[in-house]
């Protein structure tokens, strides 16, 4: 080869090199530039979602609002390039609230609040399934009205205006335990199947050193058998160690399922009023009793898949069960009294009963404004 081509073929490769370099170096800043683009698009699809989130534990009743300022820590929820570290709930005029998200980078490790941000507010309804809805708040008379969309209005046995006693909210009924009960009819039993949340307002009295008492049973007659149906019971005891035992009972299509939850008199005060739930699952073949206010539950596993045929005959009573006379342990009806008391085809979850508790209704959230 000769001087000149060589000449010629080392200032090419050096004109092809430099250009390269310069094309690789574009190519990073380029590179660079979308990154960083990418970066902040992805932090604020994760705020977007972060808000999201942030609603829907308001909506659940995981979240529950009371007038101050709340920080809901997320666990460990990783998403794209960075974590929802936190949700911040800020209470604004009225019953508004501010839902801001809070996003921690990966790269910086700093929680910075997001962009994304959304102000609620709430209107309060009653569980879509909710078959019986009592607020006892007649005062008078001896007509129990359901509130709910079925009217199943009760007929009180052996009671009077007398009955008629101050509530946890405004009026309520008081039981002796002895004969004195409220007819649900049959009607009323045919509304649910393999989901029940039972819940109510009660506080129990002390009458004897130890007292059985139903709350609220659905009989498959009208003698007090249980073929069918179910019980919200409790026994009381005030002698010795005294405890509170809550019974949820179910007749499956296998036999009896029930849930029992001790109470000790540490845990609380035995002669308040407490929010008293019973909540049957058949899907996830569970069943609990709980204490809501208390913040006291008892879970157990059920091995049953289905519920039995329903009787002609089955009868729905609160307090004592008709037909059977008092002194017969469960049979009797509850020393004490009961408010605002409601029957829901569906698995209520322990955030939607804290709802039931705090609004006597579920809050649903409703959005104001959204900036994403």
């Amino acid at each position: 080869m000769g001087k000149i081509n060589l000449i010629l073929v080392v200032l090419m490769a050096l004109v092809i090199g430099t250009n390269l370099s310069n094309l690789q170096s574009n190519l990073t800043k380029i590179n660079d530039s979308l990154d960083h683009s990418l970066l902040n698009m992805q932090t604020e699809l994760l705020g977007s979602y972060a808000l999201s989130y942030g609603m829907q534990k308001l909506q659940s009743g995981e979240v529950i609002m009371q007038g101050v300022a709340q920080t809901w820590n997320t666990p460990q929820f990783a998403l794209s390039i960075g974590e929802i570290d936190s949700i911040c709930y800020i209470p604004v005029a009225g019953d508004t609230v501010e839902v801001i998200p809070y996003i921690k980078s990966w790269q910086s490790g700093q929680s910075i609040a997001s962009n994304s941000r959304a102000l609620i507010d709430f209107f309060i309804t009653q569980p879509e399934d909710q078959f019986g809805y009592y607020t006892m708040d007649e005062g008078s008379g001896t007509t129990l009205t359901d509130l709910s969309d079925f009217g199943y209005d009760g007929t009180m046995i052996d009671m009077d205006d007398s009955s008629w006693i101050e509530g946890m909210y405004g009026s309520g009924l008081t039981f002796d335990g002895d004969e004195d009960y409220v007819d649900m009819g049959s009607d009323i039993t045919e509304e649910y199947d393999d989901m029940l949340t039972i819940a109510t307002w009660v506080k129990f009295e002390q009458v004897g050193p130890v007292d059985f008492g139903n709350i609220i049973t659905e009989t498959s007659d009208d003698q007090g058998n249980q073929i069918t149906g179910f019980t919200l019971d409790a026994k009381t005891k005030f002698v010795g160690h005294p405890t509170i035992d809550l019974r949820f009972f179910v007749v499956t299509n296998i036999g009896n399922e029930s849930v029992t939850l001790q109470i000790a008199e540490d845990q609380m005060d035995f002669l308040a009023w407490h929010f008293i739930v019973g909540v049957l699952n058949m899907q996830k073949q569970e069943i609990m009793v709980g204490v809501v206010d208390a913040d006291l539950w008892a879970i157990n596993s059920i091995n049953a898949t289905g519920m039995p045929a329903k009787s002609n005959s089955s009868v729905l009573t609160i307090g004592h069960i008709v037909g059977a006379p008092n002194g017969q342990g469960r049979k009797s009806g509850v020393n004490g009294s009961l408010d605002s008391m409601r029957s829901i085809a569906d698995v209520m979850t322990i955030g939607q009963l804290m709802q039931l508790m705090i609004y006597d209704g579920i809050k649903m959230p409703k959005l104001v404004e959204w900036r994403i």
